[in-house]
């Protein structure tokens, strides 16, 4: 990237926040939208749950049958929908549809008395592991023809082909959606309850700016960096990690309260007193761990909703009298979990934690976030360091053993 000085980025800072499409774009993107409030925007089954509202008549939209009638009509118009025609979706029997979800995993799956509609909808994912081939052979046993007539869709933002099955199932764009819905919304608004015309509303929108990218914004966005762009490259490689810095505020954190840090990764602090560390070796083959600790406290956000406390054991490959008995000590712990896992959870807490919001908005306040939950899983700390210590000769006699080992692979 070319390089940008002090008084340049000045200079750039003050020609963008004086650009009007800048405040353009800031104004839309504060407009309440309930799909971005909810942050399932990109949420594959919350658009499945959506669209499987809009196309039940029998729902609270409405709407009736207008968006399952217009619907169908793009679906029969297919040339892979073969023995239906358009005209057909006139005279089915709205009022016994059934419209099921995650029925025997299919996304959608809609029901006439004659017509049977399988829908796997893909968001940003893609088929995998043959299931449009399961659908389809579910679909057909459960629905045989000629009783019923079976028909496959696959539903994309772009209208994606599907890796496998290309000559059973039909390809629609999820702009056939917004198309239907605007048109409803310009005919019919004055019919349509206030509420969904709202929720409508936001799902267009949604629609086209996090799928479909040809919402207003996402062309202000373009206008704006195509005219700013020395100074948004300069920022995009400046922009803050907030992952990286929680892990760091973690570790000052637990280092100012005697801890030891162990294997880094991404999203997850391990740590570990030094009382412990003394009595838990590192094994000679691979776990998992960098530092190939038996043992660690964790502190894991890689959810980025939520933080977890756990206290675990790591796999011992090829030796593993350390984790067993390590497991025999802890399984008695009060709290603990039973496990029998490669990787043992002896014992965890949780908390709900926003943590990119709250990062970027106000650090002071995922500081506080952190020591409270810091005294909620104290006393499971050191409950679990007393029942080890308890154990220490036995433990400390098992560490040897463990290191003769490593030294003897080294070798």
């Amino acid at each position: 990237m070319e390089e940008i000085i002090e008084q340049e980025l000045q200079q750039a800072y003050l020609k963008l926040v004086r650009d009007t499409n800048f405040d353009r774009l800031e104004l839309a993107l504060n407009e309440p939208n309930i799909f971005s409030i909810l942050s399932i925007e990109h949420m594959e089954i919350r658009h499945s749950n959506f669209l499987g509202w809009l196309l039940n008549p029998r729902e609270s939209h409405g709407l009736n049958d207008l968006f399952l009638k217009r619907f169908l009509r793009e679906i029969f118009s297919d040339e892979k929908v073969n023995g239906i025609s358009a005209l057909h979706a006139e005279s089915l029997n709205f009022q016994k549809v059934e419209i099921l979800r995650e029925w025997k995993s299919i996304d959608l799956l809609l029901k006439f008395p004659e017509i049977v509609i399988c829908i796997e909808n893909k968001v940003h994912s893609k088929d995998h592991s043959n299931q449009l081939a399961r659908y389809k052979e579910i679909v057909r046993e459960e629905f045989p023809e000629p009783e019923f007539k079976n028909v496959f869709i696959y539903l994309t933002p772009y209208g994606d082909a599907s890796s496998q099955e290309q000559e059973s199932y039909a390809f629609f764009s999820y702009q056939i959606i917004i198309d239907i819905l605007d048109r409803i919304l310009e005919v019919y608004k004055e019919l349509i309850p206030a509420q969904s015309i709202i929720y409508i509303r936001d799902y267009i929108k949604s629609l086209k700016r996090n799928l479909m990218a040809t919402d207003t914004t996402n062309d202000l966005a373009k206008e704006i960096y195509r005219n700013h762009q020395k100074l948004l490259d300069f920022i995009f490689e400046n922009k803050p990690d907030y992952m990286d810095d929680f892990s760091k505020m973690i570790e000052q954190f637990l280092l100012e309260n005697g801890y030891l840090i162990g294997s880094k990764g991404k999203g997850i602090v391990r740590f570990i007193s030094k009382e412990l560390k003394a009595i838990v070796p590192a094994y000679s083959e691979s776990n998992g761990w960098t530092e190939k600790e038996a043992f660690m406290f964790e502190l894991d956000f890689r959810n980025k909703k939520k933080l977890m406390f756990k206290a675990t054991g790591a796999p011992a490959p090829s030796n593993p009298i350390y984790k067993n008995r390590l497991a025999e000590i802890l399984k008695g712990l009060e709290g603990a979990r039973k496990t029998t896992e490669i990787w043992q959870v002896f014992i965890s807490e949780e908390t709900s934690l926003e943590l990119k919001k709250l990062a970027l908005e106000d650090p002071e306040k995922l500081k506080t976030r952190l020591e409270g939950f810091w005294k909620k899983i104290l006393p499971l700390i050191q409950r679990v360091e007393s029942t080890m210590l308890s154990h220490k000769e036995e433990l400390l006699a098992l560490k040897k053993e463990v290191q003769v080992k490593r030294r003897l692979d080294l070798f």
